[in-house]
């Protein structure tokens, strides 16, 4: 029983020094984030900068307003007249294509007219040169 009770001994002594260990390899963690941290804090310089610090909330100045209505005329003034002609191209075009199939429908219908008028003659002058 000796043993085992040297046995248990030990291996709460091998615990006893792990945990140690460990509290201790903690503990220098510990104080190297404390370290790092010291050189991440605010000056209270910064501190009353921060603190001292207004927000202008006018909005935009007159200026940039008056700026900005400016360049949306000067925008306006040359897209509008581009887009009316434009249109104005577009539907003249589709004029003058209706136009040009109603010629060379209006130019078959005169040829077919010119071809019956020349029949029509023909078979007068055959009736004359039968009468004769």
């Amino acid at each position: 029983m000796r043993q085992n009770d040297k046995h248990a001994n030990m291996q709460d002594s091998k615990k006893q020094n792990k945990k140690e260990y460990v509290t201790q390899e903690k503990q220098k963690h510990s104080f190297n984030d404390i370290s790092q941290n010291d050189s991440m804090r605010i000056s209270n310089d910064e501190k009353e900068g921060l603190m001292n610090f207004t927000h202008n909330e006018e909005g935009l100045a007159k200026f940039h307003l008056i700026m900005a209505f400016c360049v949306l005329f000067l925008i306006l003034s040359v897209f509008i007249p581009k887009i009316y002609l434009s249109n104005n191209i577009y539907y003249t075009s589709r004029a003058i294509s209706k136009l040009t199939i109603e010629k060379d429908l209006l130019y078959e219908e005169n040829m077919r007219l010119q071809q019956e008028i020349e029949k029509i003659n023909d078979k007068h002058l055959l009736l004359e040169i039968g009468e004769q």
